[in-house]
Order: structure tokens, then C-alpha cells, then sequence
């Protein structure tokens, strides 16, 4: 019997071996019959599978964004083809997640001398020709048709972005609006789909 981390690659191949006390036609009172089956299959470590296909994609992805992301959520894994042959099991394992851009306060000070003295039209383009940030929820101006050309007296707030499960429909807390005087930006950080890993590819 496999291991509770462990799975079968397709099914076990078992052979019978049917003895008893007495051939066809003896006479008998009682026949006493023994059956035993021995049954051989392939196993594999589902889990260390997982793990291993999990890190190849935290490496690729790291590699792939030059850093400055971190993986919101979990890394979601499906075993999508498990193969038996002469050496054990050859499984190939599907990896998603999501990677988020992390704004810091440095980075929200450069958005923000970004947009100074722009119109909320021309903020809203200009912050989304930027690599980190995928959309912009809103702008407001407190007073006139410009954004302040002061960049202290512009406020950025990053929306939280949900996980892989998130983006399939699992409920996820989104970070609370503040407010700023004179003027409040709002913008979320990007999205940063992430490469499907496929060991033994």
C-alpha cells in the first residue's frame, strides 16, 4: 500500500495464485481453497512532486521579473500527466500564481512626482504607461482641473491584489481608501502573471 503522500501512476497489474487440498473431481467433505494476489505498481511522491514544481516556478519568476514582486497567495499546482516506465514515474505538474508588484514609499514618491500639475486624464495615461501599475481605480482633484504641482501634497494608495484562488472567486479583504488633502490617487499595483512550470519537459 503507498504512503498517504504517495500516488499510483495508473493502475496496480496484480496476478492470482489459486491452491487447494482437493483436484476437480476428488470426493470430498471439505475443500479448503487458498488465494493469494500480489499486485506491483509504480509510485510517486505527489507532495515532493508539488513542492519541487513550486520552486521551479518562484525561481523562474523571480528570474523572469528581475525582483521587486512578491507572490500574493499561494502557488496552485495540477498534476496533469503521470507516465510509468522502466526508470519509476515521469509526472508533469501545472504551476500558476500570482506576482504583485511591491510599491514602496520611495516608489509611491515617484508616481507621484509623475503626475504633478497634470490633468486627471493625463495622471490616469501616465500611470499606466508605467511597468507597476496595472489600472488606476480613480483620481480625485480637490480643487481645480490639475493635480497639485507640490508632489507631497499628492497621495498614492495601493490597492491590495488578490491571490490566483482570489482571481478565481475566493472572497479576498481589499486594503481600506484613504483620504488626502488636497488631492487623493489612487492606483493598484500590477499584476504579474507568472510562466507555467512543467518538470521533465
Amino acid at each position: 500500500m503507498p504512503h498517504a503522500n504517495e500516488r499510483f501512476v495508473g493502475t496496480p497489474k496484480c496476478t492470482a495464485n489459486v491452491t487447494s487440498n482437493h483436484k476437480a473431481g476428488d470426493a470430498a467433505t471439505s475443500v479448503t481453497v487458498h488465494v493469494t494476489a500480489t499486485c506491483t505498481g509504480v509510485v510517486y511522491d505527489m507532495v515532493g512532486a508539488e513542492n519541487i514544481a513550486t520552486n521551479l516556478l518562484k525561481a523562474e519568476s523571480e528570474h523572469d521579473t528581475g525582483g521587486g514582486y512578491a507572490l500574493a497567495g499561494k502557488v496552485v499546482t495540477t498534476v496533469t500527466q503521470e507516465i510509468a516506465n522502466n526508470n519509476g514515474a515521469v509526472v508533469f505538474v501545472k504551476t500558476q500564481g500570482v506576482w504583485v508588484a511591491q510599491i514602496d514609499d520611495a516608489r509611491k514618491a515617484q508616481l507621484a512626482s509623475l503626475i504633478t500639475g497634470k490633468t486627471q486624464n493625463q495622471a490616469s495615461t501616465a500611470l499606466l504607461e508605467q511597468s507597476d501599475v496595472a489600472k488606476v481605480d480613480s483620481i480625485t482633484v480637490s480643487s481645480g482641473n490639475t493635480l497639485p504641482t507640490n508632489a507631497r501634497q499628492i497621495t498614492i494608495v495601493v490597492q491590495n491584489v488578490p491571490g490566483l484562488q482570489g482571481l478565481q472567486g475566493t472572497p479576498t479583504t481589499n486594503a481600506g481608501v484613504g483620504t488626502a488633502t488636497p488631492t487623493n490617487t489612487l492606483t493598484s499595483p500590477v499584476v504579474k502573471p507568472s510562466p507555467n512550470v512543467t518538470p521533465g519537459k
